[in-house]
């Protein structure tokens, strides 16, 4: 008989109602064992939000539950740990803002122990000299720099004031030779960067990064970075139409949506990449109108309209193109993944 992995153990026990931290660290050592115990019912509430934290999934976290001081306390008692290490991470893109300031010390000391990411430490701790200094290279500021920028919607850049003219220039300085990695932190650097910046992105992804990074930017960001947005816009193409759709419905920018409007009638099976990044409900009623008048020359435009109830069956409109071939649809199950209301 085999005997039994510490991480299946431990998810054994936190399923059977275990909370001690220390029993069930190892499942938060195993990303697979840790969406186990984020997913499963009947698990301990604060060990499920660790689970959640361990598998890289913050999102399915509330707000309530990130404000939780049960879930701050628990955390931080696994700062420096094996396990701590794969929770910090997440932990960093949800925790209050300033959290990790009156746990400086350890999280900086865990830096040092590589059990905690350097952006991660610095976006926990807050904006200061301090968790400034632990950035050195380009990614690492970035993704800081995005998570301080998120914290003060209101003012993107208060980050900035944080910092002294040497080190607030010592980090612009290192995004400004690396745009690829500062295209993830664009609406929270000061408008002529982000604007030079966005001119020099020449590679697509770089260009759905910075389109992502202002879709869940605040419409202060929006408002500020008019001439970046509209550099990114103009240069989008079908494969940043999902982070293009975001952007449209977060921000509300006709330019948005007219970019999404082109792309779609140039190609409209890329309807599928529309509907899956934004509820239908949320989508320009042009976009929606595009999509349905395209069912009759197109199955995934057909397949939505279906989905929406704006025909009584998919397969009449799909045969006006396809006469005599074999059609080949998502199954029923897929059509409510259209119906996103």
């Amino acid at each position: 008989m085999h005997a039994s992995s510490p991480a299946l153990t431990a998810t054994l026990r936190a399923l059977r109602g275990e909370s001690d931290l220390r029993v069930i660290a190892p499942a938060l050592r195993k990303y697979q064992f840790a969406r186990v115990l984020a997913l499963a019912p009947g698990v301990h509430p604060i060990v499920s939000a660790l689970g959640a934290l361990g598998s890289w999934l913050p999102d399915l976290l509330t707000p309530d539950e990130c404000a939780s001081p049960a879930l701050a306390a628990a955390v931080a008692s696994l700062i420096g740990t094996d396990a701590g290490n794969y929770i910090l991470g997440s932990w960093a893109k949800v925790a209050p803002a300033g959290w990790g300031a009156s746990h400086a010390a350890d999280v900086i000391d865990a830096v040092q122990c590589n059990r905690c990411d350097p952006w991660a430490a610095a976006a926990l701790i807050g904006p200061c000299d301090t968790s400034a200094a632990l950035l050195q290279t380009a990614k690492d500021i970035a993704d800081a720099v995005r998570r301080w920028g998120l914290t003060t919607p209101d003012n993107p850049t208060a980050w900035m004031d944080e910092l002294t003219p040497v080190e607030q220039d010592r980090l612009l300085a290192a995004l400004r030779e690396s745009p690829a990695d500062a295209a993830r932190c664009l609406p929270w650097l000061p408008r002529p960067l982000a604007a030079s910046i966005a001119d020099l992105l020449s590679d697509v992804q770089e260009r759905w990064n910075a389109l992502d990074a202002y879709a869940g930017a605040s419409p202060v960001a929006h408002t500020r970075h008019a001439e970046a947005l509209s550099t990114l816009i103009q240069r989008a193409e079908w494969v940043v139409l999902a982070a293009l759709t975001r952007l449209a419905v977060a921000s509300g920018m006709d330019a948005a949506w007219k970019a999404v409007i082109r792309l779609l009638s140039a190609n409209p099976q890329d309807a599928l990449n529309i509907v899956t990044a934004a509820s239908w409900k949320n989508l320009h009623p042009a976009v929606q109108s595009t999509i349905l008048s395209a069912a009759d020359h197109n199955e995934v435009c057909a397949t939505i309209a279906f989905a929406r109830s704006a025909c009584s069956h998919p397969y009449p409109a799909i045969k006006k193109v396809r006469k005599n071939a074999h059609v080949s649809l998502p199954a029923p199950t897929c059509l409510a993944d259209y119906r996103r209301i």
